[in-house]
């Protein structure tokens, strides 16, 4: 068998990373898609070790391990969460244990533990034995602890950027009594003017004189600050008080 159509290869080396989202999506490797969403730093060969796990899973059962349906979630999330199973099973109940275990291998959604080209040739599949290793099925069980403990870490997160995200009560206001002082030294039209005392035991701000229409002035004349009509409607005021606002 020879695998062509390289329109989209690239030369990499040990070191080099690639940030293009370009594939079919069914082939493309978690690293692909998580630099596409997240601005990610990028991915490597490793996404090639992907690509050929899911060629040996539609060699052996003729069937993509990551399809839409209404039973299943999205292709994206089924290959970021490596979340598929080996169907139909009339297909692979033939196949060997040996087989499982490289496509459990290459399809591991951590590239650091996903097979390499150098593991795949030493794989038991690949020396026509029918059953795994016990190293080959312990980085089996290792990949799939590691995916649990990463997903488990992402859900924390979102979990905790979710509860930062809704605002907290608004805080109590004390209520504080405070007498007001008796003199409060204002400046108006540069002069200094005392403030009137506060008004207490139904002192009302009379005057000590009446005007001439009988009308209370009001004690404060000119230096009045009050602003509200009735007591302006109630008092009287020298000539050229500016009165209520």
């Amino acid at each position: 068998m020879k695998i062509t159509d390289f329109g989209l290869s690239r030369m990499v080396g040990p070191t080099s990373f690639m940030k293009t989202m370009c594939g079919t999506p069914q082939y493309l490797a978690p690293e692909v898609l998580d630099s596409k969403a997240r601005g990610g730093d990028g991915y490597g060969v490793q996404v090639d070790m992907w690509s050929l796990g899911v060629i040996l899973y539609v060699l052996n059962s003729g069937c993509m391990p990551f399809v839409d349906g209404q039973d299943r979630p999205p292709i994206a999330r089924q290959i970021s969460q490596g979340i598929y199973e080996f169907t139909p099973k009339d297909q692979w109940t033939t196949r060997s244990a040996a087989v499982h275990n490289l496509v459990n291998r290459l399809l591991t959604v951590q590239p650091k533990l996903r097979a390499t080209a150098k593991e795949v040739m030493a794989h038991s599949w690949m020396k026509e034995a029918s059953h795994p290793t016990d190293e080959e099925e312990a980085k089996v069980k290792e990949a799939k602890s590691a995916l649990q403990e990463q997903l488990q870490r992402k859900k924390r997160r979102r979990d905790s950027q979710g509860s930062q995200s809704i605002s907290p009560p608004p805080a109590k206001v004390k209520h504080v009594d405070v007498s007001p002082m008796s003199e409060v030294v204002t400046k108006q039209n540069n002069a200094t003017i005392p403030s009137p005392e506060p008004l207490t035991n139904g002192h009302s701000g009379r005057g000590t004189e009446d005007d001439a229409g009988g009308q209370p002035a009001c004690r404060y004349g000119s230096g009045c600050y009050r602003t509200n009509p009735a007591h302006f409607a109630e008092y009287s005021h020298p000539p050229g008080h500016p009165g209520p606002s």
